[in-house]
């Protein structure tokens, strides 16, 4: 009997340890689609960084964790990450990364490729480093699906070997889609190389979007790019777009953007420098972030919606003052300069402040428009940006200077051909054009905004059970039950705590 005892004891162990071998390093799954590694500590998600054979594998987070523990160099960055890594709907708090040495990819994933990445949040991470490629959620995207992921808190990136991409979520973007994703906090991207003609390029989403789409994104974050030698390119949302097959729809901007230095600045409060490629898609965004472009010694262009563009955009507007500092500046409310670009439907209303020691082009819609960009059913608003013209060299067909009362009467857009049904809508007298995809749900009643009037709208249909037959009881059903009740009141503060 002792020694069955001692053979099963043997055996036992022997199961334990390789389960322990197998299973070890997190905590459960085997990896494979079915059954997923699971996350579940802070030395669960370092541990993938330091096992480059799960790098193809698939992981789902089963708890928030919080990195904290990690400091300097400690984390494991993931390498080129090919596989699947389910967020679950939980959060990784407190990512810190900091080195001064040159790392070359920067992120929770320095690098990922054919990746799927969805329903993961980054809270509060503080990124402070060198290197090319810099992003809160991966330094380079490639051929990645990223869905439903956010990133919050600081980065900052000063290197002096070569280029350098810095973005909220992604330093680079090359193919690939990224939707329903957001930022927010403080980039600062900075090439100091007085010896080298490299640039910088900054977005509070993405830093470089060389290809591929972005969707249903925003980004509150503060994006500063700044180049002591070279080229510096700063976005809201993208920092810089080059001439490939580069989409953005049904997204927006709301933080400030600054890019600083010399020869050459482009700032933009959605895109900095979209180049161009006439099958690529701006359509039905808006950016309302403070925007500055500020050269030392030479161009400046600064935009209230995008910097540089030469391509074309529908459907956009912007509500961001715009500043320009330089020896030439090209300052427009929705575009600095355009050059073989498309404006269709689209509106600007911020302010413009300018100083150009040798010469300025201003305009209340486009800086600077050659004569092979065209417009048509374009506005700004006269009164808020001081411009009697629409562009700083007097190209001005298809874009009209209205006062600020007319800009917030509907018949002024609606006579242009504007599609009021299913693209725009207006609380008149008290707010320019809107959106409808960006309205929230809970915004029933005009003016814009969720107050004390959409919740009197929502009493009135409290307890209602007939919503099936009444439109969801005209939005006040939000969760589609069939009846006005505690679920839907939980929404709609959510909806109005989150500020919409």
């Amino acid at each position: 009997m002792k020694t069955r005892t001692t053979f099963i004891l043997f055996l036992t162990a022997i199961i334990t340890i390789a389960a322990g071998s197998a299973f070890g390093k997190y905590s459960g799954g085997t990896g494979d689609p079915n059954n997923p590694y699971q996350i579940l500590t802070p030395d669960d998600m370092n541990a993938i960084g330091a096992n480059s054979s799960d790098w193809s594998k698939c992981f789902i987070l089963m708890a928030d964790v919080d990195m904290s523990i990690y400091t300097g160099t400690q984390y494991h960055i993931i390498g080129d990450f090919r596989g699947t890594f389910d967020g679950n709907g939980h959060v990784i708090q407190n990512l810190n990364y900091s080195s001064t040495t040159a790392v070359t990819n920067i992120g929770l994933f320095g690098s990922a490729t054919n990746a799927t990445i969805k329903n993961l949040g980054l809270e509060d991470i503080n990124l402070s480093v060198s290197g090319p490629f810099v992003g809160g959620l991966a330094g380079q995207l490639n051929n990645c699906t990223v869905t439903n992921c956010y990133s919050t808190g600081t980065i900052t990136d000063s290197y002096s070997s070569n280029e350098l991409y810095a973005g909220g979520l992604t330093g680079y973007q090359n193919n690939g889609t990224i939707n329903e994703c957001h930022s927010a906090g403080t980039i600062v991207a900075t090439m100091p190389s007085t010896s080298y003609y490299w640039s910088v390029y900054a977005g509070g989403l993405v830093g470089q979007q060389y290809t591929g789409t972005i969707n249903y994104c925003y980004s509150s974050a503060s994006v500063t790019a700044i180049s002591v030698h070279d080229n510096a390119y700063a976005g809201g949302l993208v920092g810089y777009q080059p001439a490939n097959i580069c989409n953005i729809t049904n997204s927006y901007s709301t933080g400030a953007v600054s890019a600083i230095g010399s020869p050459t600045v482009y700032a933009g409060g959605l895109v900095g420098y979209r180049v161009s490629m006439t099958n690529s898609l701006t359509n039905d965004c808006y950016s309302t972030g403070k925007v500055t472009a500020s050269s030392t010694s030479w161009y400046a262009y600064a935009g209230g919606l995008i910097g540089y563009l030469s391509a074309p955009i529908t459907n956009c507007y912007s509500k961001g003052d715009v500043n320009s500092f330089g020896k030439i500046t090209s300052t427009g409310g929705l575009i600095g300069c355009a050059t073989y670009a498309t404006l269709t439907q689209c509106y600007s209303a911020g302010e413009m402040n300018v100083i150009a020691t040798s010469t300025a082009y201003t305009g209340g819609s486009v800086g600077y428009r050659d004569d092979y960009s065209f417009a048509n059913g374009c506005f700004w608003d006269t009164n808020t940006s001081g411009q009697s013209t629409a562009s700083g060299n007097y190209y001005n067909d298809g874009i009209t200077g209205e006062t600020t009362a007319e800009m917030k009467t509907r018949s002024t857009f609606t006579d242009a051909g504007w599609d009021f049904a299913n693209i725009w809508a207006i609380c008149e007298v008290t707010n320019y054009p809107r959106l409808r995809w960006a309205i929230p749900a809970a915004d029933f009643v005009c003016p814009d905004g969720i107050d004390f009037a959409d919740y009197s709208f929502f009493a009135e249909r409290w307890l209602n059970t007939n919503c099936a037959s009444n439109y969801n009881c005209n939005g006040a059903d939000f969760d589609l039950s069939g009846t006005v009740d505690m679920a839907d009141l939980e929404i709609f503060c959510d909806y109005w705590l989150k500020g919409f």
